[in-house]
């Protein structure tokens, strides 16, 4: 495994977040000699000497450091998801980052989350439930369980609130990406189906557009939904996304995942249909049993735990935004060919709409447990990681006595 940096001197006071309730660089880029460029010029002078017009001029094209790639055109969009997503920014992403702050100090205190989640946890192993990947509560509570375990392991004098700014402003970038897919998905259906009741969900979707942008109703009329992502096949492999989740998370500080440790935790978790909020609850529950630990260990014991932890957490994200995009997939490419079958046919027209809706809505939240803006794509694979995860740290994130009639995979028993 990769150690961790050193320089976080001791675990975060817990009176600490009670102190919540008072109260791009630039890039110069120089041309150089171009030798592809001698044999134009060439070309240009024995035209003029025998009197022909010069051949035309190839397009430029767009150079990025060291690679060469083809002009790309963003689709012509009277308000683009970009301006929404930094008018977002400037309106509201201060006071999203306290809101969590406060949010999550609250939870400090009394435990009010943690409390719910054995409840949760009983009702998730004996019903089955299917969720839109914006309204996933399993999502809600593992944002929120990263949060709360990376935050309390900040040590003394850092500014909080500067660190939980990243997140946060991923956070909102998906807010906005979501409702701006369902408000282009509410317009599509109303031309097909101008019904009330639909009318009424545009209505509200704008307003709500119109409340974290401070853009005008009538600027956020003009949104046509072109510029947002079109459907495509969702990746096959999810170990390669663990690693770039783990490396660019701000809660992971860096952190390389090996994907044999998701594996080995789930095996741990016996595939259990709660595990996400099995994660959850042991990810607010980490701080307190590393308590005896100190941050100055030889090996850093601790902070291993915490980042491991972050960065399973964010794994578990992953594989749930995997299975939102594949389902919806499957989903595009039914009713798509059903309008090939049936061209012009109302029922699939509207099937197409809303099997895209929940396309957009899992691809831009799996960007966002990348660490990636909405328009990104995804990176090529990372570099793999091997290591077994440092021996005693997984068992830390098991409930006692639910792992193997309460000993992990490895003979020991699971911490209290």
């Amino acid at each position: 495994m990769t150690p961790f940096p050193a320089g976080r001197p001791s675990l975060l006071a817990p009176a600490a977040l009670l102190l919540l309730f008072a109260g791009g660089c630039t890039v110069y880029v120089t041309s150089t000699p171009d030798e592809s460029a001698e044999p134009a010029v060439t070309a240009v002078a024995e035209a003029q000497k025998k009197g022909e017009a010069p051949p035309p001029a190839p397009a430029a094209p767009r150079t990025t450091e060291n690679r060469t790639e083809p002009e790309e055109t963003e689709p012509e969009d009277p308000l683009p998801l970009r301006e929404m997503l930094a008018a977002a920014r400037r309106n509201m992403l201060e006071i999203q980052t306290i809101e969590s702050l406060q949010e999550l100090a609250g939870e400090h205190v009394g435990n009010a989350r943690l409390l719910q989640i054995p409840g949760f946890i009983d009702e998730q192993r004996t019903s089955v439930r299917s969720y839109e990947a914006d309204r996933d509560p399993r999502l809600k509570l593992l944002d929120d369980a990263i949060a709360y375990n990376d935050l309390l392991s900040l040590p003394a004098g850092v500014d909080m609130t500067e660190h939980r700014r990243k997140r946060a402003g991923e956070l909102l970038d998906y807010q906005i990406a979501a409702l701006a897919s369902r408000l282009a998905a509410s317009r599509a259906r109303l031309k097909l189906a101008p019904e009330e009741e639909e009318r009424r969900r545009e209505e509200k979707l704008a307003l709500e557009l119109r409340v974290l942008t401070g853009l005008s109703a009538e600027e956020i009329a003009e949104f046509s939904g072109a510029s947002l992502a079109t459907p495509a096949a969702p990746p096959e492999q999810a170990d390669p996304l663990y690693i770039t989740a783990s490396e660019r998370r701000s809660e992971s500080a860096g952190f390389r995942l090996a994907p044999s440790t998701v594996h080995t935790l789930r095996r741990l978790y016996r595939d259990d249909a709660a595990a996400e909020a099995m994660l959850a609850e042991a990810l607010y529950r980490l701080p307190r049993r590393l308590a005896g630990h100190s941050l100055q260990e030889t090996e850093g014991y601790a902070m291993y735990a915490i980042h491991l932890a972050n960065a399973l957490g964010a794994a578990f994200e992953i594989d749930l935004d995997l299975k939102h995009l594949r389902d919806a997939w499957k989903r595009v490419r039914h009713a798509g060919l059903k309008q090939e079958l049936h061209p012009g046919e109302k029922k699939s027209a509207l099937e197409l709409i809303d099997a895209t809706l929940a396309w957009r809505l899992a691809w831009y939240r799996l960007l966002t447990d990348l660490a990636l803006p909405p328009a990104g794509k995804l990176p090529p694979p990372p570099e793999p990681v091997n290591e077994s995860a440092i021996p005693g740290t997984l068992e830390l994130l098991c409930r006692p006595g639910e792992v193997n009639g309460g000993r992990s995979a490895g003979g020991r028993a699971v911490p209290k």
